[in-house]
């Protein structure tokens, strides 16, 4: 992960989808489109012509089962990739309440196959929704040198950053408490942002998890 700073023109984020496509096609990321389980397991609510007619409770259910859905059909795939494998980590990031409860849906509906030995771990993260342009570039750098402690914490977490410091309820949840005290920009989670000090402080987050268990045998991104 590079993680030099640089702001952009908006146009440049159009560049994202083309780097997904190519990602999808080397198999190294999956995209998926929640609504397209819900048509291809004919789950669709037959009584409304349109999600327009839903009530707000049905529009809510509707979308967490959509979502549901469809990361079980992509966890099973992920956990299917050779014999007796189980079930270890589920990482849900999202800015709407829908994919945090489909993610503990989907962790409390899972049944340990007969003869196994199963430990899932289910990781939900609530972000502000609503970001500008800046705050999606940082929340990128951000998750890139943060994915490996979310993936290697050997436990469940459940975060909600629309409130509170979330660098202190990151670090309280990873048991990485020098993270509350980092002089990282929030600007990620909506805060006021300095651009000026954004690189000095992603190279001093780097350095704080990847000096700390469980990383410090990691190779640390450039």
């Amino acid at each position: 992960m590079q993680s030099g700073w640089q702001m952009c023109d908006p146009h440049q984020l159009y560049t994202l989808a083309s780097v997904f496509e190519e990602k999808a096609k080397s198999n190294h990321v999956r995209v998926v489109y929640a609504r397209e389980h819900l048509k291809s397991n004919d789950l669709q609510p037959s009584r409304h012509a349109t999600r327009d007619k839903l009530t707000k409770e049905e529009c809510e259910e509707h979308q967490t089962l959509a979502k549901f859905i469809a990361m079980r059909q992509e966890v099973t795939d992920f956990y299917s990739q050779y014999p007796k494998q189980t079930w270890k980590n589920v990482l849900s990031l999202g800015d709407m309440p829908y994919e945090h409860d489909a993610v503990q849906e989907l962790a409390y509906r899972r049944v340990t196959p007969k003869g196994k030995r199963e430990r899932l771990r289910t990781k939900s993260i609530i972000l502000p929704s609503g970001p500008s342009m800046s705050e999606i570039l940082l929340r990128l750098h951000f998750c890139g040198a943060m994915l490996a402690a979310y993936v290697q914490f050997d436990g469940d977490f459940d975060l909600d950053l629309r409130a509170n410091d979330p660098l202190a309820s990151i670090g309280e949840a990873l048991n990485l408490s020098a993270l509350a005290a980092l002089p990282f920009s929030r600007h990620a989670w909506g805060r006021q942002c300095d651009h000026a000090s954004i690189p000095k402080s992603l190279e001093t987050l780097l350095d704080a998890v990847y000096q700390a268990e469980p990383l410090r045998s990691f190779r640390r991104p450039l």
